[in-house]
C-alpha cells in the first residue's frame, strides 16, 4: 500500500532571527572585534538564505513522493505523515477510555472537530470532569455521553462492555492509565496498578475470548467492533503506549537501559511483588510492553484484511508529567520553541509537549480510512502496528546490551494465556 506524504513544510521564518541573535551573541564576546565586523547585515541575510536552502534540500532528499510502509525501514521513513480520512453519513461511534484526562479529552475534541464521528462515548472515573467534556463536545454538534467506570476494577470493565449491547463501535481509543507511581499500589483486584489499569483492563475489553469463537465466545467488545468496521474502512483499536517499553531510562533514554523482564521472556513476576522488584519506570515500562505485545498478538489472531485493525501509539512525554521528566538529561519542554528548533532538537531528544499536541497522533490514526501493514504481503505482524513520533516505528532497538525482543511471538502467546488466567475467575 502506498501512502502520499504530507506536503513539504514552508520556509522557516525563524532562521533570520536565529542568525541575528547569533551575530548579537558573538558581538558581546570580548576580543571578537574582527568577528563582530565580519558578519554584516547582508552577510546575515545570506547565511539565513543558505540555511533555509540547505534545510529544504535535506527535506526533499529525505522525502520521496511515495513510500511503501510495509517494506521500508522506519529510519528511512519521513518524520511526519498525514493519513486521509473522510466523513461518512450515519452514526459513527468512538469510545475513549481516560476521556476525562487532558490527553483523552484532547483526543475527543479532535475527533469531534474532524466530523468523522457523530457519537463519542467517554469512559472515566471523574463524573464532574466527564460532564464538562461532554458539554464541550455537544457545543460542536457531537452527540456525546459519559460512563463512570473504574478501570482498576475488572468487574466494572466487564459490566460496561455488557451495557453496550449490540451497538456498533467504529473506533476504540484506550488512553486511560497511570504513570510511574512512586510507590507500588494495587487495584481492587490485587493487581499492580500499572499492569491492571494500563494493560489488563484493555485486554479485558478487546482480547478476552478471541480464540474461543467456535464455542460462541468472542471478546467482550469484539462483536461491537466487527459490526462497526469493514475491510475497506476497519474499526480501529488504538492503545496508548510509551517508548519506555524498551527499558528503564538511562540518562533519559529508554533504549539505553537493560531490557525489561517480559522482553526476556520472564513471566514469573509481572506484578513486581518480589522484594525490591518495584521501580516506577520499570512498572510503567513493563505495562507499556504488555500493550505492544498485546497489539501484535491481537492483530495476528484477527482475520487478515478483516473489519478490525489494531495499533499501539506513543503520544510522547507530556507536560502533565513534567515533574517526572525534568530531571532527565534529554528532556526539553517544547513550549516556546520555534518550528525550526523543534525540528533540530527532535533528532536528539524527545520534546515534552502539551497533551493537546500529543493527541494529534491518535486523532490521525482514528480518522484514517486504513492503516499500513495490514495485508497478507506485510513482512511480519507488528511491523506497522507500533507508532512513535506520528510514524510507524520499530518497537525494539537492537542494542548489544539489551537483547530483549518485543517481536517474540512465543512471548506474545504466553502473555495472552497469562492474562486469560488472571481474568478467568472474573
Amino acid at each position: 500500500m502506498e501512502l502520499p506524504l504530507a506536503p513539504a513544510a514552508p520556509a522557516i521564518p525563524a532562521i533570520p532571527a536565529i542568525a541575528a541573535s547569533h551575530q548579537k551573541a558573538i558581538s558581546r564576546q570580548p576580543g571578537c572585534a574582527a568577528t563582530r565586523s565580519s558578519l554584516s547585515p547582508r552577510g546575515a541575510a545570506s547565511l539565513s538564505l543558505g540555511l533555509a536552502a540547505c534545510l529544504r534540500w535535506r527535506r526533499a532528499a529525505r522525502k520521496p513522493q511515495t513510500r511503501r510502509y510495509d517494506v521500508a525501514e522506519p529510519r528511512q521513513m519521513p518524520r511526519r505523515m498525514e493519513l486521509s480520512g473522510k466523513t461518512e453519513l450515519g452514526e459513527r461511534l468512538c469510545i475513549i477510555t481516560g476521556g476525562t484526562s487532558r490527553l483523552g479529552s484532547a483526543i475527543a475534541r479532535g475527533l469531534a472537530a474532524s466530523g468523522r464521528f457523530q457519537r463519542i462515548l467517554l469512559v472515566g472515573r471523574d463524573l464532574d470532569r466527564g460532564q464538562e467534556v461532554v458539554k464541550e463536545l455537544k457545543e460542536v454538534g457531537v452527540q456525546a455521553s459519559f460512563e463512570a467506570v473504574d478501570l482498576a476494577d475488572q468487574a466494572q470493565v466487564a459490566q460496561f462492555c455488557q451495557r453496550l449491547g449490540d451497538r456498533a463501535v467504529h473506533s476504540l481509543v484506550l488512553a486511560a492509565g497511570v504513570t510511574a507511581l512512586e510507590e507500588r499500589e494495587e487495584t481492587r483486584d490485587g493487581l499492580e496498578m500499572h499492569f491492571g489499569v494500563n494493560y489488563l483492563s484493555r485486554f479485558n475489553m478487546a482480547g478476552r475470548f478471541v480464540l474461543q469463537r467456535d464455542n460462541g465466545k468472542v471478546s467482550r467488545l469484539m462483536k461491537n467492533l466487527e459490526k462497526g468496521g469493514t475491510p475497506e474502512d476497519p474499526c480501529k483499536i488504538l492503545l496508548c503506549g510509551s517508548s519506555r517499553h524498551r527499558g528503564e531510562p538511562q540518562l533519559g533514554f529508554a533504549a539505553l537501559g537493560a531490557a525489561l523482564p517480559l522482553a526476556l521472556g520472564d513471566m514469573e513476576d509481572l506484578q513486581l511483588q518480589a522484594a525490591g522488584a518495584y521501580r516506577p519506570w520499570k512498572a510503567f515500562g513493563q505495562a507499556a510492553l504488555c500493550n505492544v505485545m498485546f497489539t501484535y498478538e491481537l492483530q495476528k489472531r484477527l482475520p487478515v484484511g478483516g473489519p478490525v485493525a489494531v495499533s499501539c501509539f506513543d503520544p510522547g512525554p507530556m507536560t502533565t508529567c513534567w515533574h517526572l521528566y525534568r530531571q532527565e538529561e534529554n528532556r526539553w519542554l517544547s513550549a516556546g520553541m520555534s518550528t525550526f528548533e523543534k525540528e533540530i532538537f527532535s533528532y536528539f531528544t524527545r520534546l515534552v509537549q502539551a497533551p493537546e499536541q500529543a493527541a494529534e497522533a491518535a486523532i490521525s490514526l482514528a480518522t484514517a480510512e486504513t492503516l499500513p501493514g495490514r495485508h497478507a504481503g506485510a513482512p511480519q505482524v507488528g511491523f506497522a502496528n507500533y507508532w512513535e513520533n506520528g510514524m510507524p516505528s520499530l518497537s525494539k532497538f537492537p542494542l548489544p546490551w539489551n537483547w530483549g525482543n518485543s517481536y517474540d511471538e512465543v512471548i506474545w502467546g504466553e502473555l495472552w494465556q497469562h492474562s486469560q488466567q488472571l481474568l478467568k475467575a472474573r
